[in-house]
């Protein structure tokens, strides 16, 4: 909110909204099942065409990432990659990132993610 009690439109939401979510069992399925994938250091990226005018996210860490802490961390990292990067995206995709363990920085994070969404061509 601005001063004056205005909203200023080009803020971004804090969150991904509901829409933005990939939520159900049928559409995570088709990410893992049929989508296309690519291996980065530190993450994995795997993708498909959902024939919306916006993208979908799904965040996952491995299974042997460590404590809760350090997976809920991770996820709100990547979560934060998805937020901030959304407008220079292509839209009409379900993205699935799953996050691997390592001790990487918010920057390296994110630099990993620019590449793999760079070799899939949706940024």
């Amino acid at each position: 909110m601005l001063k004056d009690g205005a909203s200023c439109p080009s803020l971004m939401k804090r969150s991904l909204t509901r829409d933005e979510r990939l939520r159900t069992e049928r559409s995570i399925k088709s990410v893992f099942v049929s989508g296309k994938v690519l291996r980065g250091r530190g993450m994995q990226l795997r993708y498909v065409a959902n024939n919306l005018n916006h993208n979908r996210y799904l965040v996952v860490t491995e299974r042997k990432f460590g404590t809760a802490v350090r997976r809920n961390k991770a996820r709100r990292v990547a979560k934060e990659l998805f937020r901030t990067s959304k407008p220079e995206q292509t839209q009409g995709f379900d993205l699935a990132l799953i996050v691997f363990r390592g001790d990487y920085t918010f920057s390296e994070r994110s630099r990993q993610f620019r590449v793999l969404l760079g070799k899939a061509g949706i940024l």
